[in-house]
């Protein structure tokens, strides 16, 4: 497995930039300790620049959050430093993603951006005493607070290490090295599967109720999750695409049908727990993480 996934996938670590609207205000910090008594460190008070709400910042924030979610639905999880493994089938549609998203926010940025000395009035005469104009960065600086890079990195194998090191300790870090590869994707294996057992899940606990009422994304996120994971299945592991297949056409039936006619619920809530139960027969403890 590790021998044939460094052609047919790379490591992908997505950083997103973003000024976070908030101030420790040490002087406050130190009078409210003061005032009951306490030690000057015993606590911190964050000020809250832009104020909660429908506002230019809020749509940046939600945009920005939009992008980290498509990025995590559309790789595999890979290490604990934020790089993540994205399949070479799925390169371009990741890379597509990723500039939409990157478009949306930037001009998102500019309306705050636009919007911001107004704001900054507004905030002025909301907090009186605790405005600070030193919290508030100039509108050249504001804007490169913003911003969203994407690095790429191969796959790393047991050869890409040529120090100077005696034989015993390289065949040790080689080792070590495949050995992580490979347990790096086992879990993004796992994770595949949890994502289709998680799926199948809420649909048969939605539907087993004739009386339960459940939205359209129940089916509609269904067909998205299917629809990725013909690009994320980097093994071609022939189990999880038989079981992808099955809930690829249990997500065919709309929901209206599914809402007016209860034979077809049924027989869908029915299926929906025979994949369940072959996935457990197959997959064991992994379709229950």
């Amino acid at each position: 497995m590790a021998k044939t996934i460094h052609s047919r996938a790379m490591l992908v670590h997505l950083k997103l930039s973003k000024w976070s609207a908030t101030k420790y205000d040490k002087k406050v910090s130190e009078e409210v300790a003061a005032q009951h008594n306490a030690d000057a460190d015993a606590g911190r008070y964050n000020k809250r620049l832009i104020p909660k709400g429908k506002n230019t910042y809020a749509e940046v924030i939600t945009a920005f959050n939009a992008l980290y979610a498509e990025h995590i639905t559309q790789t595999l999880p890979w290490s604990d430093e934020g790089w993540r493994l994205l399949p070479m089938a799925n390169h371009a549609k990741y890379v597509a993603m990723v500039r939409t998203h990157r478009s949306k926010i930037e001009s998102l940025v500019e309306d705050f951006i636009v919007d911001y000395p107004a704001i900054k009035d507004g905030v002025q005469r909301r907090v009186n005493g605790l405005f600070n104009p030193a919290d508030w960065p100039s509108v050249l600086d504001l804007r490169k607070r913003f911003g969203v890079k994407v690095d790429y990195n191969p796959i790393p194998t047991g050869s890409d290490f040529r120090v100077e090191m005696d034989t015993a300790t390289l065949d040790e870090i080689a080792r070590d090295t495949e050995d992580r590869v490979t347990q790096a994707i086992k879990g993004a294996q796992q994770d595949a599967v949890e994502r289709l057992h998680e799926c199948v899940t809420r649909i048969s606990e939605r539907l087993s109720d004739p009386k339960a009422i459940f939205r359209d994304s129940l089916i509609e996120n269904a067909r998205e999750l299917t629809d990725v994971l013909t690009r994320l299945n980097v093994t071609d592991d022939a189990r999880i695409e038989e079981l992808r297949q099955r809930v690829e056409k249990l997500a065919e039936i709309s929901p209206e049908a599914l809402r007016t006619l209860p034979f077809q619920r049924a027989t869908t809530a029915h299926e929906a727990d025979a994949i369940l139960a072959d996935m457990s027969a197959v997959f064991g403890e992994v379709a229950h993480a």
